[in-house]
């Protein structure tokens, strides 16, 4: 995946929506990837369509403050932001398909690992 020109990702940091447009269209199959591989056997194509355009539009709202520095930047915050959306999602279908009171259970057990952001996918 080839980065975003800096002239291109400075004129998406002003709001300018060709330059945004762009964006989207270097890092969209990427994105989906990532949210698609999460939500194997969880989500549907219209889930993990929905969970890219929340992606999407959380880097619309925050790439003005975002500072573009070191190779492969741009990239990395843009995947994260859609493998933490993911997460969120798994997290929910977790608390649906256990109970709320199973899954707040599940999350303080993680706690004690190391790390202790650890996220369970599947079952106990």
């Amino acid at each position: 995946m080839q980065e975003l020109d800096e002239i291109t990702l400075a004129r998406a940091r002003r709001g300018d929506r060709d330059a945004f447009r762009q964006l989207v269209v270097a890092y969209q199959r990427p994105v989906h990837a990532v949210i698609g591989r999460m939500l194997v056997g969880v989500g549907s194509f219209a889930e993990v369509e929905e969970l890219a355009q929340e992606t999407f539009v959380r880097v619309f709202r925050a790439l003005p403050e975002f500072e573009s520095q070191g190779p492969g930047r741009l990239s990395k915050w843009v995947l994260t932001i859609a493998a933490r959306l993911a997460l969120d999602e798994l997290e929910a279908e977790l608390a649906r398909s256990l109970g709320a009171a199973r899954a707040r259970e599940l999350r303080r057990e993680r706690r004690g690992w190391p790390g202790g952001e650890f996220h369970w996918i599947g079952c106990p």
